[in-house]
């Protein structure tokens, strides 16, 4: 999915390239401390949001793990209080449609 995004910076890189050697154009003046500032925000930035992500999948599971937890008690305690097999069935099926 990416492929064409890649080959549209190379093509882009290289014009860039081509037009600095012939119009000989010196690039040596600029440096790269900017662009290593700009990747140390962006990365500690990122890894922020990564953390935030982890944590909120984390809880999500935490929670799902809970319910399915919770959902087991009530099997086991339908089976065990209501004796009628269709009503323990309709019980169990609306908290799985839950």
């Amino acid at each position: 999915r990416i492929l064409p995004q890649i080959f549209g910076f190379a093509i882009y890189s290289a014009v860039i390239l081509v037009l600095a050697r012939h119009l000989q154009l010196d690039l040596s003046a600029f440096s790269i401390a900017p662009f290593g500032l700009v990747g140390v925000t962006l990365s500690i930035y990122l890894s922020f949001r990564n953390n935030a992500a982890y944590d909120r999948w984390w809880e999500a599971r935490k929670l799902w793990g809970a319910l399915v937890f919770e959902i087991r008690n009530l099997a086991r305690a339908t089976t065990s209080l209501i004796g009628d097999r269709a009503e323990q069935r309709a019980l169990l099926m609306e908290a799985l449609a839950f």
